[in-house]
């Protein structure tokens, strides 16, 4: 199992999905900036309270730490060509940045549930910043 730590923003709002068991889980795509001018682009899906977090808290261009196990799928395109996909199953989550959060935009900030800020408090406490 690769554990990796990745830090990128929000292609786009997060989609609410469910899978074959019936559980709700949250799926998004994280751009990590490799320099000025290109990206990659990981798939990323979060389960349980991280899901929740992910929904309730994240919106598109909101800059994200997470946590996961990593694992690379490859597929054919449209013309047949095998592609890679980096995927990340997110254990962990943590709202770093908001994009306009530099600019006097007084709603760029996703609006919080009352029920998840424990969740949000734990999960940031949880991430160590030293490493």
């Amino acid at each position: 199992m690769i554990q990796g730590t990745l830090v990128g923003r929000l292609c786009n709002d997060p989609e609410a999905k469910e899978d074959k068991n019936g559980k709700t889980y949250a799926k998004f795509t994280l751009a990590c900036q490799k320099d000025k001018e290109h990206a990659d682009f990981i798939y990323c899906q979060a389960y349980g309270q991280t899901a929740n977090v992910v929904l309730d808290f994240c919106k598109k261009g909101n800059q994200l730490v997470v946590v996961g196990r990593l694992t690379l799928n490859t597929f054919p395109d449209k013309d047949g060509y095998e592609r890679t996909a980096l995927n990340c199953n997110v254990s962990n989550v943590c709202l770093v940045g908001s994009k306009g959060e530099n600019t006097s935009e007084g709603d760029s900030k996703p609006k919080r549930r009352k029920a998840a800020s424990s969740t949000t408090q734990q999960a940031e406490s949880e991430f160590n910043y030293d490493a």
